[in-house]
């Protein structure tokens, strides 16, 4: 495999993994911010929307997801200068 298949396939790679961690992080991120609005409507009603527990652990993930996110984003901004050295290193040319 040449130097530019490679790079192709670890570009791919790192695309589709920090694509597939962003999509999870986000859908769990809405999830917990619906719990919080449904629980709140329910409150408001009169009733009950799962546990005093399960409504704390939606509140912080409403405050820590986001910063799981922007790691992701940071560590994939690292991640995608391999492909970069990559192709140098199979041009020839220092990094």
């Amino acid at each position: 495999m040449g130097t530019a298949a490679a790079t192709f396939v670890l570009v791919d790679l790192l695309a589709g993994f920090v694509a597939f961690s962003l999509i999870v992080l986000g859908t769990l991120w809405y999830f917990a911010y619906s719990w919080t609005v449904l629980a709140g409507e329910a409150a408001s009603a009169g009733g009950a929307f799962g546990t005093a527990a399960q409504l704390a652990d939606a509140t912080g993930l409403l405050f820590v997801l986001p910063m799981a996110i922007a790691l992701v984003l940071y560590l994939a901004r690292s991640a995608f200068q391999l492909p970069k050295r990559l192709w140098r290193a199979g041009m020839g040319t220092p990094g």
